[in-house]
């Protein structure tokens, strides 16, 4: 390959970071449906990109209170258009379904155990990680209910190792 002048240095490295960031997002979707809990397969399909953040605001589509809807296999991995925005303007990833904070393990975030969870015949709300203490089968990889903490903490390597495989790629594309 021949040398590129210095001077196109600051473009080089612009078209790097652009480019860097158009295949990372995909490829972090992906991961967090392998990660995740499924069930109906709609959490994992509700992963987004966006330009704003995701708000949790959309209902499931088998919005079915009693009984529970029944588990699907689970789903094939889908992974979304890349969203290409300017280097000085965030990029975010989120899921929009209406219980996505306990699908990722967040402690305040709370729904009503299933009728063949209740110890008895009062609703009582549990967040994901009590789901698991009770018993209940959980369906994220290796069962975890802080499956979420694991993939994004950088010391697991889980989202800094898609990081890194989007931002090779990238490097290969633009040399």
């Amino acid at each position: 390959m021949a040398a590129r002048p210095l001077s196109q240095l600051a473009d080089d490295l612009r078209e790097f970071v652009e480019k860097g960031r158009e295949l990372v997002g995909p490829k972090v979707i992906v991961k967090l449906q392998e990660q995740g809990p499924w069930w109906t397969g709609d959490f994992g399909r509700r992963w987004k990109l966006s330009s704003t953040p995701v708000k949790p605001i959309e209902l499931p589509e088998n919005m079915v209170r009693e009984p529970f809807p029944l588990r699907t296999e689970r789903p094939g991995f889908f992974e979304p258009p890349a969203l290409r925005v300017s280097p000085s303007s965030p990029l975010y990833i989120g899921n929009s379904v209406s219980y996505a904070g306990f699908a990722v393990g967040r402690d305040e975030a709370r729904l009503y155990r299933p009728p063949s969870q209740r110890r008895n015949s009062t609703k009582e709300r549990v967040n994901y990680r009590e789901h698991k203490e009770a018993g209940y089968d959980l369906t994220s990889k290796g069962a975890r209910p802080d499956w979420y903490d694991i993939y994004t903490d950088a010391e697991n390597g889980g989202l800094l190792d898609t990081l890194d495989e989007a931002f090779e790629q990238a490097l290969r594309r633009v040399l």
